[in-house]
């Protein structure tokens, strides 16, 4: 039977209450390793093997200040915290958040998309429910601060966790399946293209090239009582600055930054 994606609920479920994504489009995939036998004698495998199961998905979703940015931070165990993730009938279990990224353009509402690892798939599964209301976080509403002259056309943040699926011989059932998700480093990212030269950095090939301390970037919704939403960085050194030329626009300039943490109120 076929099913309509309209009406596809997607579930998050950490620890505590679960969340209902405004989902706007994403996948689940489940991966089972093929390991060809080969050895002297003919150039195709004498035989085939079964070899370890992944579970991945990732989820684009409109920006809410619902807490699903926490599940892309570390705990205060230095860990991320694990959930679940349906998505219609299907479902993984115990995920680790791989990449989160947000997106704000001045044409548009704050976008993002999150991507994650598990440990177990299922079918048939309750479809979740979808949201019953959704405000939007216009992105023309940005404000700016520490970071200088910024008049940014759009803004993306991206973290990225190293996760690794870890399997283990005589497991078992399911066996294939990954027994742990190992965590390693996490990166902090973000990205501007501007109407305008920035006025930071004012050298980035200086000796003494300065991180800003806590450049901060703060937007509103749509609301009938607007709600705020504010994302503050801590210690971001640039990256990389580049300048596009187009004959029929406004020379725009992109600025690039990598920081220590982010946090988000």
């Amino acid at each position: 039977m076929a099913e309509y994606g309209v009406v596809t609920g997607v579930q998050v479920k950490p620890a505590g209450t679960a969340i209902v994504v405004p989902a706007t489009g994403g996948n689940l995939t489940i991966g089972s390793a093929v390991i060809p036998v080969h050895c002297v004698g003919q150039m195709a495998p004498f035989s085939s093997v079964s070899g370890p199961v992944s579970a991945s998905g990732r989820v684009d979703f409109i920006f809410q200040k619902d807490g699903l940015y926490t599940l892309a931070l570390e705990n205060a165990s230095h860990q991320l915290d694990t959930f679940d993730v349906t998505i219609g009938t299907y479902k993984i279990t115990t995920c680790k958040m791989t990449n989160y990224t947000l997106n704000a353009a001045v044409d548009g509402v704050i976008k993002g998309s999150f991507a994650f690892a598990g440990l177990v798939f299922s079918t048939g599964n309750s479809n979740p429910s979808v949201p019953t209301a959704v405000t939007g976080f216009k992105s023309w509403t940005m404000t700016a601060t520490n970071l200088g002259t910024f008049e940014a056309v759009s803004v993306d943040l991206t973290i990225d966790n190293t996760v690794k699926p870890v399997h283990y011989m005589g497991k078992t059932s399911p066996s294939r399946n990954p027994a742990y998700l190992a965590e390693g480093f996490q990166s902090v990212k973000f990205n501007a293209k501007l109407a305008a030269l920035p006025t930071l950095p004012a050298d980035i090939t200086a000796n003494a090239l300065a991180a800003i301390a806590a450049p901060v970037f703060t937007f509103t919704d749509n609301a009938a009582s607007p709600a705020t939403a504010t994302i503050t960085f801590t210690n971001a050194l640039a990256s990389e600055l580049s300048q596009e030329l187009d004959v029929e626009d406004l020379v725009r300039y992109g600025v690039n930054y990598e920081a220590e943490s982010v946090a988000f109120t």
